[in-house]
C-alpha cells in the first residue's frame, strides 16, 4: 500500500541508529518542526529526522475520508525502511500515534524504539470550538480578497490571534510574490471539508494501547487540552506511565512557545535510547 504522505523532509546525521519521526498537528505542517529537528542538541543523538505532512495537510494529497486508522496505515507505510524509529507527535499527530500503537502492535515491536507524546490525551476531547471554526473557515471566500482583509476574516472565525497566524500559514496564492494590500484569489493548503468530514466521528475518539516501551510525554503548563488531574490517562496507552513533564509559561504549542526547553526533554530523552 502507497502512504497518502507524499510530502516529508528528511535529514541525515548518521550520529546513531535512531530516525526521529515527527507528525504536526491539525492545521499544522512538517514546516512547524523544521527548526526543533535541526537544533545540533538532537541530531547529535540521531541518525535521521523526518517531518511528514499528514493527509490533508501541507503538500501531501487531499482526500475525503481522513480516520485515524487510515492516517495510521499511512504511518506504517512510510517508515517501512526503517527501523529504530522514535516517534514524536503533537496533538493530532499524537493521536495519529496511540492508533498506530493500538493498530500495528506486531511491527511496533519491531520498529519502534521510543514514542514522544506532545500535549494530547488518549480519551475524546470535547472540541465544540475547533469543528465550529471549521464550519466558519470553509464559508469564507477566498477570491478577489487582500491578505489583510483575508487576515480578518479568519480573526472573526478564530478570535484568537495565535490560531489565525497558524491558519494563514494554510493559505497560498499563485503570485510568488505578494503585496498584502491588493486583491489576489487564495486557497487553503489543507483540505477543509476533509478535514470536517472525519473531525468529529474518527479524529476525536477514545483510544487504547499496550506500549510498554520508553515514553515521554510533554505538555504545555498552561494547556486547553492536558492538565495534572488528567494527564493520568496515559497509562491507557503505556501501561509503566508514572508523570508527564510539564513545560512552565505555555500552552498547548509547547516547541513553539518554549522551543529550548522542549528541546532538552526531547534530547534527554533520546539519549536514553541509544
Amino acid at each position: 500500500m502507497q502512504s497518502i504522505i507524499l510530502s516529508s523532509i528528511k535529514k541525515f546525521y548518521h550520529n546513531s541508529n535512531l530516525n526521529l519521526v515527527i507528525l504536526h498537528g491539525l492545521m499544522g505542517s512538517k514546516n512547524n518542526f523544521k527548526t526543533i529537528s535541526q537544533s545540533q542538541i538532537l541530531t547529535n543523538h540521531l541518525n535521521s529526522t523526518h517531518l511528514l505532512d499528514l493527509r490533508n495537510h501541507g503538500e501531501s494529497p487531499h482526500t475525503q475520508s481522513m480516520t485515524l486508522g487510515e492516517m495510521a496505515d499511512d504511518l506504517s507505510s512510510y517508515i517501512q525502511e526503517y527501523k529504530d524509529v522514535v516517534l514524536l507527535g503533537h496533538s493530532l499527530g499524537g493521536r495519529v500515534i496511540f492508533k498506530y500503537l493500538q493498530q500495528y502492535e506486531q511491527e511496533v515491536q519491531q520498529k519502534v524504539k521510543g514514542v514522544i507524546i506532545v500535549d494530547i490525551l488518549p480519551k475524546a476531547v470535547k472540541s465544540t470550538y475547533v469543528y465550529e471554526l471549521l464550519k466558519k473557515l470553509v464559508k469564507i471566500n477566498l477570491n478577489q480578497i487582500t491578505y489583510n482583509e483575508l487576515t480578518e476574516k479568519v480573526f472573526e472565525a478564530s478570535q484568537n490571534k495565535a490560531i489565525t497566524q497558524l491558519l494563514m500559514t494554510n493559505i497560498q496564492s499563485q503570485q510568488t510574490i505578494m503585496r498584502k494590500d491588493i486583491q489576489y484569489d487564495f486557497k487553503w493548503r489543507v483540505n477543509l471539508q476533509g478535514i470536517l468530514n472525519d473531525f468529529q466521528t474518527n479524529i476525536l475518539t477514545d483510544l487504547t494501547a499496550n506500549w510498554q516501551g520508553p515514553h515521554c510525554v510533554i505538555c504545555g503548563e498552561n494547556s486547553q487540552y492536558v492538565n495534572k488531574e488528567t494527564v493520568h490517562q496515559m497509562s491507557l496507552i503505556f501501561p509503566n506511565f508514572k508523570e508527564a513533564h510539564f513545560i512552565k509559561d505555555c500552552g498547548h504549542w509547547v516547541h513553539s512557545e518554549q522551543p529550548q526547553a522542549f528541546i532538552n526533554i526531547v534530547s534527554q530523552f533520546i539519549q536514553t535510547l541509544k
